[in-house]
């Protein structure tokens, strides 16, 4: 299970410095002035990564991350706790 989120964790970090990545092509194009169609799509999808950070959800409902672990842990805690009283 650590396994799964800490890959599900570090994923979208990775994926969000293609950003730099791209910024790096399209300077070492703009110097050389070799500017056409395709560069300014590869500018388009760089603008479109800078501003739509990458993250993972469970059909758009919630964030896959850490923080829905320790969702997970709190209500199975709290869900024993409530059983351990009852049982008294």
């Amino acid at each position: 299970m650590y396994c799964i989120f800490n890959t599900w964790g570090s994923l979208p970090s990775e994926a969000n410095r293609t950003v730099i990545i791209l910024h790096d092509i399209w300077n070492k194009y703009v110097e050389k002035r070799g500017i056409d169609r395709k560069l300014l799509y590869l500018q388009f999808i760089s603008m479109r990564f800078l501003t739509c950070k990458l993250k993972f959800t469970a059909y758009g409902f919630f964030p896959l991350d850490w923080s829905f672990l320790h969702t997970i842990v709190a209500s199975a805690t709290t869900y024993i706790i409530i059983l351990v009283q009852l049982k008294k």
